[in-house]
């Protein structure tokens, strides 16, 4: 089932799952992990190829280095290593995206910084910082409403987005994965939660209050555990209503 409504859903790919070649298809970006909580020029250059096969657009997937915890907790760290980190990320996937031919699309920051940079300023300009110098034609995915991206905006065309399987609270937070009703594993649940978004504007929080949303991108984890299942049946729902 190719994807052909339109909707920028996108997805964290190249992450050792076993399942990127039947989530591409349905998919109109990706986000690949380059060398931080996973990856290397190996698997870069594979999940390249393999988006390239359904005209899926190829952003970066940078982290926290720190393969342990899949750059899923939170560090802190020098200045200047996590720029050169970034720096090195980045500079991995720019290159082989060039040597294959493949547009560099966006970036995406990937776990714990993602998290941290939404609404650290500090951390945020770290970041901005790293990817100085880089071509204004890459898109930056950002969290939707979140100081970052009222940062990021003043250098590069930011694409706000919101999560298809994760829940929110009333400041549009996600839901710590270490709460029980983190994630969103129901199908119908999760189509339920992307149409609110996409047509109202609006989320509704786990206190049950609905809060307004924006966004223009929409993410699946891949290493979620009903991703397929799940992608299967809003990409259904998208073309056939």
């Amino acid at each position: 089932m190719a994807q052909k409504h339109g909707v920028n859903i996108n997805c964290d790919l190249g992450e050792g799952m076993a399942n990127d070649h039947l989530l591409m298809p349905m998919l109109f970006s990706c986000n690949i992990a380059c060398g931080g909580h996973y990856g290397d020029e190996n698997t870069v250059r594979e999940t390249i190829k393999l988006a390239q096969q359904y005209g899926v657009r190829c952003g970066a997937h940078p982290s926290y280095l720190d393969r342990e915890n899949f750059g899923r907790k939170d560090m802190e760290i020098p200045t200047n290593e996590l720029i050169n980190s970034l720096k090195h990320q980045i500079h991995l996937f720019q290159k082989i995206a060039t040597e294959e031919n493949c547009e560099f699309h966006h970036i995406k920051l990937h776990g714990a910084l993602y998290n941290r940079a939404a609404n650290d300023l500090e951390i945020g300009e770290v970041v901005l910082n790293a990817f100085e110098g880089l071509p204004k034609s890459i898109l930056l995915y950002v969290p939707s409403g979140s100081d970052f991206a009222r940062l990021a905006e003043k250098k590069f065309t930011v694409c706000e987005e919101a999560f298809i399987d994760r829940t929110y609270q009333e400041d549009l937070s996600l839901t710590p994965r270490s709460l029980l009703n983190a994630l969103i594993k129901d199908p119908a649940e999760a189509w339920q939660q992307l149409r609110q978004i996409l047509y109202d504007k609006r989320v509704n929080s786990i206190t049950n209050k609905l809060v307004t949303l924006h966004a223009t991108t929409f993410c699946l984890h891949g290493d979620s555990e009903n991703s397929l299942e799940i992608l299967t049946y809003i990409t259904d729902k998208l073309n056939n209503g």
